[in-house]
Protein backbone atom coordinates (compact mmCIF):
# COMPACT_ATOMS: atom_id res chain seq x y z
CA UNK A 1 0.00 0.00 0.00
CA UNK A 2 1.13 3.05 -1.13
CA UNK A 3 1.81 6.14 1.74
CA UNK A 4 -0.25 9.02 1.73
CA UNK A 5 1.84 12.66 0.45
CA UNK A 6 3.09 14.76 3.19
CA UNK A 7 -0.28 16.84 2.60
CA UNK A 8 -2.81 13.91 2.48
CA UNK A 9 -1.44 13.18 6.24
CA UNK A 10 -1.22 16.68 7.15
CA UNK A 11 -5.38 16.60 6.65
CA UNK A 12 -6.03 13.97 8.34
CA UNK A 13 -4.19 14.98 11.36
CA UNK A 14 -6.11 18.77 11.44
CA UNK A 15 -9.49 16.93 10.70
CA UNK A 16 -8.66 14.13 13.44
CA UNK A 17 -7.17 17.77 15.75
CA UNK A 18 -10.83 19.00 14.90
CA UNK A 19 -12.49 16.07 16.51
CA UNK A 20 -10.00 15.29 19.24
CA UNK A 21 -9.22 18.76 20.58
CA UNK A 22 -11.27 21.02 18.92
CA UNK A 23 -10.77 23.82 21.74
CA UNK A 24 -7.56 23.44 20.06
CA UNK A 25 -8.16 23.25 16.18
CA UNK A 26 -9.03 26.96 16.55
CA UNK A 27 -5.64 27.52 17.51
CA UNK A 28 -3.77 25.26 15.15
CA UNK A 29 -2.77 27.28 12.00
CA UNK A 30 -0.79 26.72 9.03
CA UNK A 31 0.70 29.29 6.66
CA UNK A 32 0.20 28.51 2.64
CA UNK A 33 4.00 27.76 2.33
CA UNK A 34 3.93 25.43 -0.41
CA UNK A 35 2.35 24.35 -3.61
CA UNK A 36 2.81 25.54 -7.27
CA UNK A 37 2.13 29.49 -7.76
CA UNK A 38 3.12 31.68 -10.42
CA UNK A 39 6.20 34.23 -9.81
CA UNK A 40 4.09 37.18 -9.32
CA UNK A 41 2.08 35.49 -6.31
CA UNK A 42 5.35 33.87 -4.90
CA UNK A 43 6.72 37.40 -5.08
CA UNK A 44 3.51 38.84 -3.40
CA UNK A 45 3.65 36.08 -0.62
CA UNK A 46 7.17 36.86 0.00
CA UNK A 47 7.03 40.62 0.60
CA UNK A 48 3.43 39.72 2.75
CA UNK A 49 5.81 37.51 5.25
CA UNK A 50 5.83 34.36 3.95
CA UNK A 51 9.45 32.62 4.62
CA UNK A 52 10.82 29.94 2.65
CA UNK A 53 11.24 26.27 5.67
CA UNK A 54 8.35 27.85 7.46
CA UNK A 55 6.86 24.63 9.42
CA UNK A 56 3.56 23.12 8.43
CA UNK A 57 1.43 23.70 11.97
CA UNK A 58 1.76 25.83 14.58
CA UNK A 59 -0.30 25.27 17.90
CA UNK A 60 -0.61 28.70 19.78
CA UNK A 61 -1.44 27.34 22.99
CA UNK A 62 1.00 27.23 25.97
CA UNK A 63 1.83 24.29 27.79
CA UNK A 64 4.04 23.85 31.19
CA UNK A 65 7.16 25.98 29.94
CA UNK A 66 6.08 25.83 26.54
CA UNK A 67 4.83 28.88 24.59
CA UNK A 68 3.16 26.40 21.87
CA UNK A 69 3.74 23.38 19.75
CA UNK A 70 5.59 23.12 16.04
CA UNK A 71 5.21 19.75 13.69
CA UNK A 72 6.95 19.78 10.59
CA UNK A 73 4.89 17.07 8.56
CA UNK A 74 6.88 14.82 6.54
CA UNK A 75 6.50 11.19 5.27
CA UNK A 76 8.57 8.01 6.74
CA UNK A 77 11.17 9.45 3.58
CA UNK A 78 10.76 12.67 3.10
CA UNK A 79 13.83 15.14 3.89
CA UNK A 80 14.19 18.51 6.02
CA UNK A 81 15.89 21.13 4.26
CA UNK A 82 18.03 23.07 5.76
CA UNK A 83 15.75 26.02 6.31
CA UNK A 84 13.60 24.05 7.88
CA UNK A 85 16.00 22.99 10.41
CA UNK A 86 16.70 26.43 11.25
CA UNK A 87 13.50 27.15 11.77
CA UNK A 88 13.03 24.11 13.99
CA UNK A 89 15.95 25.54 16.56
CA UNK A 90 15.26 28.93 16.26
CA UNK A 91 11.80 28.44 17.40
CA UNK A 92 12.85 25.64 20.21
CA UNK A 93 15.36 28.80 21.27
CA UNK A 94 11.92 30.80 21.20
CA UNK A 95 10.42 28.45 23.70
CA UNK A 96 8.42 26.56 21.16
CA UNK A 97 8.03 22.62 21.50
CA UNK A 98 9.01 21.82 18.38
CA UNK A 99 9.20 18.57 16.30
CA UNK A 100 9.54 16.62 12.94
CA UNK A 101 6.56 14.07 12.43
CA UNK A 102 7.48 11.04 10.96
CA UNK A 103 3.52 10.23 9.18
CA UNK A 104 0.01 10.59 10.42
CA UNK A 105 0.57 8.08 13.22
CA UNK A 106 3.96 10.25 14.79
CA UNK A 107 1.83 13.33 14.18
CA UNK A 108 -0.89 12.30 16.28
CA UNK A 109 1.25 10.92 19.01
CA UNK A 110 3.12 14.50 19.42
CA UNK A 111 0.15 16.29 19.38
CA UNK A 112 -1.36 14.46 22.40
CA UNK A 113 1.61 14.29 24.09
CA UNK A 114 1.95 17.94 24.14
CA UNK A 115 -1.59 18.29 25.02
CA UNK A 116 -0.59 15.37 28.40
CA UNK A 117 2.32 16.86 29.20
CA UNK A 118 3.20 19.90 27.86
Amino acid sequence: MKEQSEEQQQIELVNWVHRIYPAQWSKLHHSPNGGQRSASTGHKMKMMGTRKGFPDLVLYEKRGTHCGLVIEMKTRTGRVAPEQMEWKTWLTDCGFDCYVARGLDDAKAIFEGYMING
